[in-house]
This record gives structure tokens, sequence and C-alpha cells, in this order.
């Protein structure tokens, strides 16, 4: 049994060439992708609110899923999107307040209260599985 190669370069170099010259070409930026492709797009668009805490808004990365009562967790939200589904994802997510890593850094340090655990505006199409 012989193997094909996809690309008709036989010199590593030009093969990497073609191939970083072909993404250049041909991948969109994921702004322009639209809609929500991955479970990391799906974590991100539920990070893009203001913080429970404080009522800042920033970056997704500066904002954390914080447990309102640790022994409901399951896993991390962050490990759960290498291994679980979608609809795991959210039910954790759904046990979590968001917070800004400087709010959730003062809440594990004793220094600020957990926010009420207020009923979250919940668009249909940020919490159920049909928006992925």
């Amino acid at each position: 049994m012989t193997c094909i190669s996809a690309v008709p370069y036989k010199d590593k170099v030009k093969q990497k060439a073609y191939q970083h010259e072909w993404q250049k070409n041909n991948r969109k930026p994921r702004s322009q992708q639209g809609g929500i492709k991955t479970k990391r797009d799906l974590i991100v668009q539920m990070k893009e609110r203001p913080c429970e805490s404080c009522g800042g808004l920033f970056h997704h990365r500066a904002m954390h899923f914080h447990h309102r009562d640790p022994q409901t967790k399951v896993e991390s939200v962050s490990r759960l999107e290498r291994t679980a589904s979608v609809a795991t994802i959210l039910a954790e997510i759904n046990k979590c307040v968001l917070l800004c890593a400087n709010c959730h850094a003062e809440i594990h340090a004793g220094v600020r209260p957990l926010p009420e655990c207020h009923e979250r505006e919940s668009n249909p199409q940020d919490l159920t599985v049909d928006a992925f």
C-alpha cells in the first residue's frame, strides 16, 4: 500500500512555503467566520459580559467562572472544554458566577463577598445547546 502525498512538493521547504501562502490567502480571521464554531468560541461568548461583582467589562481572558458552591463543581470550565460535550460545559457554567480576575482574586482572599445569586439574564441562545 502506497501513501500518496496531498501536497505536490517533495521539497519540505517549498511545501511549507506553499502551505503558509495558502493559509494566508484562504483562511478568514476568526472575527469574519461568524457564529459559534468551537467550544472555545462558546466559552469566549459567555465571557463577553460584565463582572457580576463590580460590573466592569473586560477582555474575555480577564474573566473567570467562579463556582458558587465548590461541592457541585465537576471540573473547571477550561478543562471541560477539551473533554466534555457542549451540554456539560453549559451545565457547569450555570453553576458559576462570572467575575473579573481582580474580583475573583479578592473573593478567594476573603476581601470581597461573593455576589448575591440572582437570576442571570439568559438568552435562550446563550445557555442552551441549540446555540452551538
